[in-house]
């Protein structure tokens, strides 16, 4: 990480950070879904990918005591469905 200036005068140890993550589900989870979705309730989602943003920002009360607060959001996953959400009827 590099560090230009400070984001307020005086404040030269504070720290203020951004993180945006991406994860695309493998093959193999994507298989699992699907076939625990062909023995569960219908409508069970096979996920695709899932984002998460992050913010923090540690502040510099003392020399030797810091604050610091943490934001994060999860986006739902993104979701592929098989086109089998609707009810199944089974007789017996």
């Amino acid at each position: 990480m590099s560090r230009e200036k400070p984001l307020f005068k005086g404040r030269d140890n504070d720290v203020v950070g951004l993180a945006v993550g991406y994860a695309k589900i493998g093959s193999h989870a994507q298989g699992l879904a699907s076939d625990t979705a062909a023995f569960t309730a219908p409508g069970y989602p096979e996920r695709s990918a899932e984002t998460v943003i992050e913010t923090t920002c540690q502040y510099q009360v003392t020399p030797w005591w810091q604050l610091q607060d943490d934001f994060q959001y999860v986006f739902p996953p993104r979701r592929r469905h098989s086109g089998s959400e609707r009810p199944v009827r089974a007789r017996a």
